[in-house]
């Protein structure tokens, strides 16, 4: 390739042949090709097998990679994100409406808007996956774990309310393992953060903020906060 293609399967079932494997598909099996890769399709003939191809030049999708973030298309082409996936039916719809449109002349404003729409949709596409298969393989009770983490309303209470489910030696092993850090040391992050938004966005003195995240020890809660962004809640009050 010396472009990006996305292609999804639409009707009948055939082989994708992919960096030299072969792989059975179906409707809803779709995949987003680097220019490295070689792929083709094979199928038996006896039914019906429609894939649709949809082609971007590089520069273009580039461009709408560094929407997202700055990064994303080298995490691409690093395999970070699993490029061959399935579509679910509601996927597929929302590709089939705006694929027509690119049959309009290329300066036609439908063609650009849906090549636009097309071109989210599948960087869209492309998170869910990751997202989902980064829910499977994460444990459920560390998703629920995350959200009480990051909710303000639990800031004021113990660590150990928070934790559930199973034992806490094992949790908080699993916890470092998933997220390279301890349970303790996040929850205290997440805990700065709110802090400094306060700081910098209500006129609470700093000891209601101190009592409001749940540090009992002032001092405590000034050395994490000068260790977190090097500087102190009196500094920031100052800017």
């Amino acid at each position: 390739h010396t472009y990006i293609e996305f292609f999804y399967v639409t009707e009948g079932k055939g082989v994708h042949v992919y960096n030299r494997k072969s792989f059975p598909i179906e409707v809803g099996a779709a995949g987003l090709l680097i220019p490295k890769d070689v792929h083709g399709f094979t199928y038996d003939g006896k039914n019906n097998f429609h894939h649709i191809d949809i082609l971007m030049d590089i520069d273009y999708f580039k461009e709408a990679c560094s929407f997202f973030y700055d990064g994303l298309y080298e995490d691409i082409l690093s395999e970070k994100f699993q490029r061959i996936f399935t579509l679910s039916f509601e996927q597929i719809a929302t590709l089939n409406k705006f694929v027509p449109y690119m049959f309009l002349p290329p300066d036609n404003l439908g063609h650009i808007m849906a090549a636009k729409s097309l071109l989210t949709s599948i960087i869209d596409f492309l998170f869910e996956n990751y997202l989902q298969k980064t829910k499977d393989d994460s444990p459920e009770w560390l998703i629920s774990l995350l959200s009480k983490l990051n909710a303000s309303e639990n800031f004021n209470a113990p660590l150990s309310d928070l934790e559930f489910a199973y034992n806490a030696d094992y949790m908080r092993r699993i916890f470092k393992k998933n997220l390279g850090t301890t349970m303790t040391d996040y929850f205290n992050r997440k805990k700065m953060d709110y802090a400094l938004h306060l700081l910098q966005t209500t006129d609470l003195s700093i000891e209601s903020i101190c009592e409001t995240i749940g540090f009992n020890n002032i001092s405590h809660f000034y050395h994490l906060f000068k260790r977190t962004f090097n500087k102190t809640p009196s500094e920031i009050r100052k800017f």
